[in-house]
């Protein structure tokens, strides 16, 4: 993201199946994503209740700081349970 010039990915930490962290300084303004595998053929953006795959609008860091920031991944058929 913007914290980096955009030049490389920050790994995440795969706690379990379904979740991913980082912890990450950014500065007001700094925009951000994720992506997969080095690539952004799926990068995840839009808004944290609706992410959208398909390179969505970028995050934008509201105030400098320091962020622990967590990605939650549920498949489509449990999602559907939980509507």
């Amino acid at each position: 993201g913007g914290f980096n010039g955009w030049a490389a990915s920050e790994e995440m930490t795969k706690v379990d199946d379904f979740t991913y962290t980082v912890t990450q300084d950014m500065n007001e303004g700094d925009e951000w994503k994720f992506r997969a595998n080095n690539d952004w053929t799926a990068s995840l953006g839009g808004s944290f209740d609706n992410l959208n795959p398909f390179n969505g609008s970028n995050f934008t860091c509201a105030e400098t700081g320091t962020y622990d920031i967590h990605l939650f991944q549920i498949k489509k058929k449990e999602r559907e349970k939980i509507k």
